[in-house]
């Protein structure tokens, strides 16, 4: 682990992308957001949960294809090629596993509550 001690380590842990796992076969590069791109794409999303339709589909992928990078930050989906040989090969079930545990990777878990509320409390 190392240590932060200035704010030039911060900004670059801050660019770097973080991992979700996916299942215990698949774990992806996701680009960190900022506070105010997070409150975008959720909004964003919320949309597209609301409609259902063809265009909401490519949205989606083009959210997607906006956040998956590699271990450098770079993004995986960087020409037309690439997000068209997404768009063929993806499937409901990656697109449903992708944002949900997207999502989770932005949320508390039970543990981090409780450790927060302890210390809150003191």
């Amino acid at each position: 682990m190392t240590a932060i001690t200035n704010v030039g380590a911060l900004s670059s842990y801050l660019n770097k992308p973080k991992s979700i796992k996916l299942d215990d076969t698949c774990t992806l590069y996701v680009k960190q957001l900022k506070v105010s791109e997070f409150n975008a794409l959720r909004e964003k999303c919320e949309k597209l949960e609301q409609n259902k339709d063809e265009q909401d589909v490519s949205a989606s992928v083009d959210i997607i294809c906006s956040l998956i990078t590699d271990e450098k930050g770079n993004l995986l989906f960087n020409s037309e090629q690439a997000i068209q040989e997404l768009k063929d090969n993806l499937t409901l079930d990656f697109v449903r596993k992708f944002f949900d545990k997207f999502w989770e990777s932005f949320s508390f878990t039970s543990k981090e509550l409780a450790q927060a509320e302890t210390t809150f409390r003191q």
